[in-house]
């Protein structure tokens, strides 16, 4: 009886492995006749491409020939959120701050070793909004990048992209000069102010500043005859907004500095443990150093003026910020939330003065401060 319920069970263990092995074959050559099928639709895909010109025409493909990978050494935090509003140059905001943040996986502590009072930041443009250009330059047949750019300060003329520091470049990097307020190895960061980068910029590298070598010695005073400065860009280095605090704004400000909720400011958060009357000035000193200087585009002036320039859009919290009613932008900076409006001064322009349509000479109203992403 045994040798019968063994032999029964084996008959069975062979055909059911049998129908198994079948099954398994099977899926194998459907795996197959599937790959080849995704091949061959890759493969005229590809020769429909090139067929079009897409394969070997554009800006893109003649960045592939020659690449260069790099991976970013860290990320920086800051106080602009934004990239409108942000200063075209850090130096026009010397009380703006933020950190460099390290990568912990690629680079260690004893790196910052020696690391003195400036730094430059070399950096990734990673909020470019110029990609719809690009695409179409490269459909309209072009194989360069675009050439032209209309900086701010020039109220819409055209100059070449490398008479600029626009972010939208063949290689969208940029630099940015420093001062090192202090160095935290134990959260592995750079303390710095006077910055003009969005927070979550990727950073490429970073770099002592040697005045011996970085400066070319400018004196608006003595100007050497090898040094030459565009009028646009030495007659923008002086142009500031006048920026007015309204006293319901002003109180908005030490309620916020009492409370503690500032980002950058104040000893709760700010590794330089200063008081609340420091956080309130100096905080108060970085609003009006950006609005001052901010000189925007003239399609960004005429939306500040009409009170339709608002940071609501990248809030995580939706609302109404504006009732159309009353001609109030708004600008985040660091965890305020600034209603401002503009008003047009009048001025003499010559024909061909930049600042005609870059707000150059508008006043800077601030009505009210709002805490927000607390």
């Amino acid at each position: 009886m045994a040798l019968v319920v063994a032999g029964c069970y084996a008959l069975y263990s062979f055909h059911y492995f049998r129908q198994q092995r079948d099954v398994i074959r099977n899926l194998e050559c459907d795996l197959k006749n599937e790959k080849r099928r995704v091949s061959d639709l890759i493969q005229s895909i590809e020769e429909e491409e090139s067929k079009n010109g897409r394969a070997t025409n554009g800006c893109n493909d003649i960045a592939s020939k020659n690449a260069v990978s790099t991976v970013p050494i860290g990320k920086i935090e800051s106080v602009y959120r934004l990239c409108v509003g942000t200063p075209r140059q850090g130096m026009l905001a010397p009380s703006s701050r933020g950190r460099v943040v390290l990568d912990t996986t690629r680079i260690r502590p004893d790196s910052l070793d020696a690391l003195e009072t400036h730094l430059w930041i070399v950096f990734i443009f990673h909020l470019n909004t110029n990609k719809d250009a690009v695409k179409k330059a490269e459909s309209s047949g072009y194989q360069t990048f675009p050439s032209k750019v209309r900086p701010p300060a020039l109220g819409g003329k055209r100059v070449g992209v490398f008479a600029t520091r626009t972010p939208h470049r063949p290689a969208p990097i940029g630099f940015s000069l420093c001062k090192i307020d202090s160095i935290d190895k134990k959260n592995f960061c750079v303390n710095v102010s006077g910055l003009d980068l969005v927070d979550g910029t990727p950073v490429l590298d970073i770099k002592p500043y040697v005045p011996h070598y970085d400066s070319v010695g400018f004196d608006p005073l003595n100007v050497p005859n090898d040094l030459n400065v565009p009028n646009w860009v030495a007659s923008g280095l002086e142009k500031r907004r006048e920026v007015i605090i309204k006293e319901q704004a002003e109180k908005d400000l030490r309620q916020i500095a009492e409370a503690g909720l500032f980002d950058f400011y104040g000893r709760k958060k700010c590794a330089n443990l200063e008081t609340t009357e420091d956080a309130l000035r100096n905080m108060r000193s970085c609003v009006i150093e950006v609005l001052a200087a901010d000189v925007r585009s003239s399609y960004q002036t005429k939306k500040a003026r009409k009170g339709k320039s608002q940071a609501g859009l990248t809030l995580k919290v939706k609302k109404n910020l504006n009732d159309n009613k009353t001609k109030i932008s708004t600008q985040q900076l660091d965890n305020l939330l600034i209603h401002f409006s503009v008003e047009v001064v009048e001025v003499e322009y010559l024909d061909d003065d930049p600042g005609r349509n870059s707000g150059c000479n508008d006043r800077v109203i601030i009505h009210k401060f709002e805490v927000i992403g607390t």
